[in-house]
């Protein structure tokens, strides 16, 4: 319900502002760590930034991340950021 929201007030303030909007952003979503770090390097690479992430169970059924991230509409698309995405269920194990 979340996320549905989440997306509805993106998608609905990027219409209403589109001409205006000094940013763009997209959202990812996945299940898969190696899937969601390859997404979010893609996203880097067009000039995208981290701005936030959420998990839990999404709308389309499962237990998700959703991240999003925006980019400058007048920044240039080369990539400066690169993103290591680290999953554990055990706080040992990410200490390592």
């Amino acid at each position: 319900m979340m996320i549905q929201f989440l997306l509805a007030l993106l998608v609905s303030s990027g219409l209403a502002f589109s001409g205006d909007a000094p940013r763009n952003y997209r959202v990812l979503a996945t299940n898969k760590t190696s899937t969601m770090e390859k997404e979010l390097n893609e996203a880097a690479d067009a000039g995208y930034h981290f701005e936030a992430t959420m998990g839990g169970e999404s709308a389309f059924g499962g237990s998700e991340v959703i991240v999003i991230m925006s980019k400058d509409r007048t920044a240039s698309s080369n990539g400066r950021y690169v993103y290591k995405l680290l999953a554990t269920n055990r706080t040992s194990t990410m200490q390592k």
